[in-house]
């Protein structure tokens, strides 16, 4: 019998109720919650699908590991690091955000919907990344929901509980504090905020500083250095990033960066790892799963070639998926074609100059050259 055990079923649960759907880990397939499948009964599910993937059965939400295993790669199941006895509950009640990150959407940020509603659709994409810049409508949050999560969490052992609180922008929505506030503090074990650093004020983070102490965990999504993150995460404001980064660091001992790996940063990845090593940050890649168009592996092959250079001194301490999209493949000129003219009309409509800086520069060098030499076959 082949092992199929996994860690983060049931371990890892993730709650985004403003779609009303959950899933057994960040990697699952989110299922329906409604008044039939409400939460009880998702968790009641993840404990039989444990047990079955204990019996070396494949459960049909777990594709995603499935996939890369069948293609002889390790699955996320392989290299996800949870703390084990603990159970990790992530929650999303709204996509309230004030930025519009270049790899996002519409359901997961408030500032892209009202984009994509005032100034109209994206064109020269695929019909899928079309689908997903759809205009968002939220569901209406059950509060029987929000209960039955707090009862959930109620029913674990003191101290077991790791509640991360995602977004949208977490900071900015009184319903995320409201909750914290309401959950019994026996249980939490950690809270979670995954950031941007860059809300409107930061009451929300000093109040969350002052109620979970060491117990805080600040998960900061920062692409790039800060001098150059708002290329990949439209209205970044570095100003105000940096003042509360100064606060994190003076009242959180839990600090992680948690960069987005893309197209748009990578060109300053290797400065921006220097730049966290000077402020003793550790950093965490991740891989895109969104915005297709703008994954490592359909760059130019002679851009990608002097990424690794770039990257080189580097190498042991960066994650091997990126050295393997940055592998020399023959060119997908349906992604070059798409990638171009997606990155114009985002750039366009955040008013970022690529050539404002030596590293987007190169970058948008690259790509307008793959792309007109297909306009030139």
């Amino acid at each position: 019998m082949k092992n199929k055990s996994c860690i983060l079923k049931g371990n890892q649960q993730v709650y985004h109720l403003d779609v009303m759907k959950a899933s057994s880990c960040c990697r699952a397939e989110l299922t329906d919650i409604t008044d039939e499948h409400d939460i009880v009964h998702h968790i009641k599910l993840w404990d039989k699908e444990s047990k079955q993937l204990d019996q070396g059965q494949e459960i049909a939400n777990c594709e995603y590991c499935w996939k890369d295993e069948r293609q002889g790669q390790q699955s996320f199941r392989h290299v996800a690091v949870i703390a084990k006895d603990k159970k990790h509950i992530e929650l999303k009640l709204s996509n309230v955000c004030n930025l519009q990150c270049s790899y996002c959407d519409p359901a997961s940020s408030s500032t892209w919907d009202k984009s994509i509603r005032e100034q109209g659709a994206f064109t020269k994409i695929s019909k899928n990344l079309q689908y997903r810049l759809q205009p968002f409508t939220p569901a209406t949050i059950d509060q029987v929901h929000l209960e039955q999560i707090k009862t959930h969490i109620d029913s674990c052992e003191d101290n077991s509980v790791f509640l991360k609180l995602l977004g949208g922008e977490p900071t900015m929505l009184i319903k995320n504090l409201e909750f914290l506030q309401t959950v019994n503090p026996k249980k939490i074990w950690k809270v979670g905020l995954v950031t941007n650093l860059n809300p409107p004020n930061n009451k929300f983070l000093s109040k969350c500083i002052d109620m979970f102490g060491d117990k805080l965990v600040i998960e900061i999504s920062l692409d790039a250095t800060p001098d150059y993150c708002h290329i990949p995460r439209g209205n970044f404001n570095e100003v105000n990033f940096l003042e509360n980064l100064d606060i994190v660091k003076k009242h959180v001992k839990h600090i992680q960066l948690l960069p987005v790996i893309s197209s748009m940063n990578i060109g300053n990845f290797a400065r921006f790892i220097d730049w966290a090593d000077f402020n003793q940050l550790t950093i965490s890649p991740q891989q895109l799963h969104a915005i297709e168009c703008l994954r490592l592996e359909f760059l130019p092959n002679d851009y990608k070639q002097e990424l690794v250079t770039e990257l080189e001194r580097h190498r042991e301490r960066l994650p091997a998926w990126i050295f393997e999209e940055l592998g020399a493949t023959p060119i997908n000129k349906v992604r070059i074609y798409e990638h171009y003219h997606y990155v114009k009309q985002y750039c366009e409509r955040l008013n970022i100059d690529l050539n404002s800086m030596s590293e987007s520069k190169k970058y948008w060098h690259y790509i307008e050259t793959a792309y007109n030499k297909l306009q030139q076959q």
